[in-house]
């Protein structure tokens, strides 16, 4: 596959397929106890998403999945060879499928794929089932693992979901546990089908603060063909969002505790979803004063992660790294980076403009148009879908 076709079918709108009828939601209720599935009739039949935005979802989402170090970040940023994982039907209209390429990764490698692929789609599936549940807000995504470890997630006995969904209130300090997302993947079809199920479960024995909270499974079978299933999970005994309390000021947590009103868990989760902003941006010093003690401890970081760079997309500046991928066809550079606005809000403390920022419109779209240049060029594609972020892939002339 030669590069330029690759950006150009990732840049494109294309239908994925996929389910979340009443069928699906009766076999995730038997592994259920205390709360009701249900279909997701906007998701039923299948989506129209440009492939680089389930790419987008993927870095920003498993950013802390990778350890501040040489070998970790290599891994990270080859999270890019994945351009050459998608390919279209020939059947009209075109639906996504697996290229020629990724149907031939086996084994070990096979399942990998097929996960990340999971937790990509699955994330966007997930924003779509928010904005349209809790219309308005901004959706963050936190690891299960650190949300437990804040102490807002109760740690369960058995297997848990991946993510919690979490917003701020617009225009206040006050953070809410909105729901969990679960993500799957499958290279078979036997599997895709039990994922769902499971993954039910998996939502249903996630509860924050003692209290149980609606969510989302998203399972994405990466085989002959690329399809999703998704299905919601609503607890029958639930008052809704969970309401974590007034995030603290966001120096470290030092000075938390000194605040009355302040809740430990909320500023903790709330710095970790700012201080994923300031690693992408890669602004070490930012890093330190916004992300909670054990996650500092973490990733302290040890040097810059790539080229330090600037991308302005759209009239907006963005600051990261860009690192360059040799590929059949020429050379890719990736960009990923960091709303500069908010990078200097952070620094501030600036709460009105933080939120002001990440909730534009235009960033939480599903689908974002190219760049008017690089429709014609189609060496250039560009993905603001996850906030205040973007994420610019472009094929180097030579």
């Amino acid at each position: 596959m030669d590069l330029r076709y690759a950006l150009a079918l990732m840049g494109s709108p294309i239908n994925v397929f996929g389910r979340s009828d009443a069928t699906l939601a009766a076999e995730a209720q038997q592994r259920l106890k205390s709360s009701i599935a249900f279909g997701l009739p906007y998701l039923d039949g299948g989506i129209t998403v440009r492939p680089v935005q389930i790419l987008h979802e993927l870095a920003v989402a498993t950013r802390f999945a990778y350890a501040p170090d040489v070998f970790e970040v290599y891994r990270y940023w080859a999270l890019m060879r994945y351009v050459g994982g998608f390919d279209r039907t020939k059947a009209m209209p075109p639906a996504l499928t697996l290229s020629a390429a990724a149907r031939k990764v086996r084994g070990h490698q096979r399942a990998i794929m097929s996960e990340e692929f999971g937790v990509g789609m699955s994330v966007v599936l997930a924003r779509r089932w928010f904005e349209h549940t809790f219309p308005g807000l901004v959706m963050d995504t936190v690891d299960v693992d650190v949300a437990i470890a804040s102490g807002m997630v109760d740690k369960p006995k058995g297997r848990r979901a991946d993510f919690v969904l979490s917003a701020t209130a617009p225009g206040a300090r006050r953070m809410s546990a909105h729901g969990v997302l679960e993500s799957k993947g499958a290279t078979r079809s036997d599997k895709h089908a039990r994922d769902i199920p499971a993954g039910a479960g998996q939502v249903e024995a996630t509860t924050i603060q003692g209290k149980a909270v609606p969510g989302i499974v998203g399972g994405v079978l990466a085989g002959a063909e690329l399809r999703y299933a998704a299905v919601g999970v609503q607890p029958l005994h639930s008052g809704g969002p969970v309401d974590l309390g007034e995030v603290g000021r966001l120096d470290g947590g030092t000075r938390v505790a000194k605040q009355v009103d302040a809740s430990r868990a909320a500023t903790d989760v709330f710095g970790t979803v700012l201080a994923r902003y300031a690693e992408i941006a890669d602004v070490p010093e930012l890093f330190l004063r916004l992300a909670p003690a054990r996650l500092r401890a973490q990733r302290r970081p040890t040097g810059r992660r790539g080229q330090a760079a600037q991308e302005v997309v759209n009239q907006v500046v963005y600051t990261g790294t860009r690192s360059r991928v040799p590929l059949p066809g020429g050379e890719m550079e990736a960009f990923l980076g960091v709303d500069r606005e908010l990078i200097g809000a952070l620094w501030e403390g600036d709460f009105a403009t933080i939120n002001r920022v990440r909730a534009r419109p235009s960033r939480r779209g599903d689908v974002t148009a190219p760049a008017p240049d690089a429709q014609a060029a189609r060496d250039e594609i560009v993905s603001t879908s996850t906030p205040a972020t973007a994420l610019v892939l472009r094929a180097l002339r030579d």
